[in-house]
C-alpha cells in the first residue's frame, strides 16, 4: 500500500477557516430535515463503511 503525504500551502491555510464554517452550513442545511435520532443512525452507518473500508 502507498502512502501519500498532504500538505496544506500558505493560500490553503489561509482559507481553511472560511471552508469549513461553509461546510459546517452545508452540512446543517442538508440533514436539518433529519431528526436527531436518524442523524444518529447515519452517523454510525457511515463509521460502520469507514472501518470496514479501511480493512
Amino acid at each position: 500500500m502507498r502512502v501519500f503525504r498532504v500538505y496544506l500551502t500558505e493560500k490553503s491555510r489561509e482559507i481553511r477557516v472560511e471552508l469549513e464554517r461553509t461546510m459546517l452550513d452545508v452540512e446543517r442545511q442538508n440533514f436539518s430535515t433529519f431528526s436527531v435520532e436518524k442523524r444518529d443512525l447515519l452517523e454510525r452507518l457511515l463509521k460502520k463503511l469507514k472501518e470496514r473500508l479501511s480493512k
